[in-house]
């Protein structure tokens, strides 16, 4: 039995749980035997929304023309069928996923129950790293490290999430995450990760569980031996084929268990696709065994003679208690009659039924050996049947990953409300068709109709809570895009709107003289105002004010319009007079109170900066003792002590509550000033939300 591998895992990479258990002990990850491991708990199925009796059912598409996304496409371009009726589309979104996002961006969710709620944002891909211990050599689990972490990095966006699974992890534990690092310094320190080649040679017992089933052959008749379809001699002893043959069964047997779960809980995570990256060499799913039929150590079967897992020589002295060979019989049976066939069939209906789209990663390289032809099958079947394809038999693994990126760099976004409105708990077939030529379309294939239980409980069920005030601030973080050029936020006053626009640095750059914007408010009547903002040389980004004499409460959007790069950016503004304070507006800097400042508008700040943060003050007696400043977390708890305010006049003339922020002692990651004021029976609340990066 090999000693125990322990594993030191940091702390922040709560994503590594799975890599963690799997790369330590299998014994750390308690027992692996169904007689002996616990239950992990079962999800329900994946279900679509149900809203007053309807039925509303997201889809997400990949039309393909030559293995590419084919874009431009429209809604009257598609057609939806499900169980062959055509139903009304009533949504449609082209997303195209901006990958290798700078380091700052890739903020991991703070928990199991965080990530798993962020995996529903139907603009996030979700990927399943799983890496198949038992079908990969030492070899390939080597060749695997770098392919792995360049298509993380080069695929996972801002706002993707992925995990890492294998056997030894129960699917109910899966973690989801952003941030490659502790990953890729897992994979370089236990390479040794695929054990393939152990089974191939001996059988090494891995568990309590395998110990036993392997004791279990040491009562075996030698003359019932005989008749078993097994190799006889050679490594391990005269029953070292028999070892061989219920390890690996077991552990074919475990493998599908584990797909099994991840496929529930894959599916009940939500509708939009999920894609799992398969780290394998293959295996061929086999049927049952007949020929075991006829062993039974309990009924009076003599005691044979072998080589125990201890390597010691095993005779009728060395019996366990009966109720020891019941055990040994009703394992062996399970697993040697075990249908793994019809079981792999099985795993593929349950893949599409929860939208899971299998991309298998051969890393045994090229093979011309026969015997691997089976293996690459299965690795090509599971691609096929799920709407992924394989990468297998190949020496150039860089070169396919990136295929599976290439595959995955866009997708459309549809939704319509079922015609059906019977709540049966059947399967709906989903049919999505495209209009132009040439095209292969790759789509959600159906969902489970609810039950009339479930659309009872569901109708019954209290409204969803809304987002909270520090969820909605966060979301402007979340929803920025990686490769955005022009920046806007916006504040609030008494007077109107103060907008602040910010250009990015690889923009400014490329401009030698002044730069004039165009600032353009449409309120909620359709009043329209229009303003300019002129930017000298040097500056980066400014402030417009956008006002008119009774402007009208309610929801403005404000568009920023750079005229000469065609450049456009957009902030909605709930306009309500503020009674005490208004909007805040950001600018960064040096640390040194000399150092110029420049806009924040995009959020972002670096750890080598300080953030200055300006609420402007509306009501005329407003005191310091008002008002008061935190630092918040990503959870809307408070970090230290109150921040010091001070007071200052603003830029027209009036007051202002100024907060300085040094930012070095942070770790990288999103955080909200949040302030207080309060007087005479009114009080507000002023959230500001910022990105932390290097």
């Amino acid at each position: 039995m090999p000693e125990a591998l322990r594993v030191s895992i940091r702390p922040v990479a709560a994503l590594l749980a799975a890599l963690c258990v799997a790369l330590s002990s299998p014994f750390a990850a308690g027992q692996d035997g169904p007689s002996t491991s616990t239950p992990e708990p079962q999800t329900d199925g994946q279900q679509p929304t149900f809203r007053g009796g309807v039925t509303y059912v997201s889809v997400d598409v990949y039309p393909r023309r030559d293995g590419r996304i084919v874009e431009g496409l429209t809604i009257d371009d598609f057609e939806i069928l499900e169980d062959g009726v055509p139903q009304a589309i009533d949504r449609f979104e082209f997303v195209r996923v901006e990958g290798q996002p700078v380091d700052g961006d890739r903020i991991d969710p703070t928990s199991q129950a965080d990530g798993d709620r962020q995996a529903t944002d139907p603009h996030s891909r979700v990927f399943v790293v799983y890496l198949d211990r038992n079908n990969t050599t030492l070899s390939g689990g080597s060749a695997a490290r770098r392919p792995v972490v360049d298509f993380l990095n080069a695929t996972i966006g801002a706002r993707d999430l992925f995990g890492v699974m294998t056997v030894e992890l129960p699917a109910a534990q899966l973690v989801f995450a952003r941030r490659t690092e502790t990953l890729e310094d897992e994979l370089e320190r236990h390479w040794t990760w695929g054990r393939a080649d152990r089974l191939s040679i001996l059988a090494v017992p891995e568990s309590p569980y395998e110990e036993r089933l392997l004791d279990c052959v040491n009562y075996i008749d030698a003359r019932v031996l005989e008749t078993l379809p097994v190799e006889r001699g050679g490594p391990g002893g005269p029953f070292g084929g028999l070892e061989r043959l219920l390890l690996a069964r077991h552990r074919e047997d475990r493998l599908l268990n584990s797909l099994e779960n991840l496929m529930e809980r894959l599916g009940a995570l939500r509708d939009e696709r999920k894609n799992v990256l398969f780290v394998s060499e293959g295996w061929v799913p086999r049927g049952p065994l007949d020929a075991f039929r006829s062993v039974t150590l309990s009924q009076g079967a003599l005691p044979g003679i072998g080589v125990g897992p201890g390597g010691r020589l095993g005779t009728g002295a060395v019996h366990a208690p009966e109720r020891d060979l019941t055990w040994c019989d009703a394992e062996i049976q399970r697993l040697a009659l075990a249908d793994f066939e019809s079981r792999f069939r099985e795993l593929l209906q349950r893949a599409v039924e929860a939208n899971v789209a299998f991309y298998p990663v051969d890393v045994g390289g090229l093979r011309t050996d026969r015997n691997a032809r089976g293996a690459l099958e299965t690795l090509r079947t599971l691609a096929e049947a799920t709407d992924g394809f394989a990468i297998v038999n190949t020496n150039d693994l860089a070169g396919g990953v990136g295929r599976i990126r290439t595959d995955l760099s866009a997708f459309y976004l549809l939704g319509y409300a079922s015609s059906n409105p019977a709540a049966n708990g059947r399967f709906r077939k989903i049919d999505v068709r495209v209009k132009a030529p040439g095209v292969r379309v790759s789509a959600r294939r159906g969902y489970f109709a609810m039950t009339e239980e479930m659309a009872a409980a569901a109708a019954a069920a209290p409204a969803p809570s809304p987002p909270t005030t520090v969820d909605t601030a966060l979301g402007r973080l979340r929803s920025l895009r990686d490769d955005a050029e022009l920046f806007v936020a916006a504040s609030v006053r008494a007077e109107g709107i103060d907008v602040m626009v910010e250009l990015a640095e690889r923009v400014r750059r490329g401009r030698s003289g002044g730069v004039g914007l165009d600032v353009a408010a449409t309120g909620p009547a359709g009043q329209q105002i229009a303003a300019r903002l002129e930017l000298a040389p040097e500056e980066r980004g400014g402030v417009a004010r956008v006002s008119a004499p009774g402007m009208a409460e309610g929801r403005w959007r404000v568009v920023v319009r750079d005229p000469e790069s065609g450049l456009d950016q957009h902030v909605d503004v709930e306009l309500a007079a503020p009674e005490l304070v208004g909007e805040p507006l950001a600018w960064r800097g040096l640390p040194s109170p000399r150092a110029p400042l420049v806009p924040a508008a995009s959020g972002r700040v670096s750890r080598r900066e300080r953030l200055r943060v300006v609420w402007p003050v509306v009501a005329s007696g407003l005191a310091p003792g008002d008002v008061a400043a935190r630092l918040l977390d990503r959870s809307g708890s408070a970090l230290g002590a109150p921040l010091p305010l001070t007071e200052s006049d603003d830029d027209r003339g009036g007051r202002a509550m100024v907060l300085d922020l040094p930012l070095g002692s942070l770790p990288e990651g999103d955080y909200l000033v949040e302030l207080t004021a309060g007087r005479d029976g009114v009080s507000e609340r002023r959230l500001l939300p910022f990105r932390v990066t290097r």
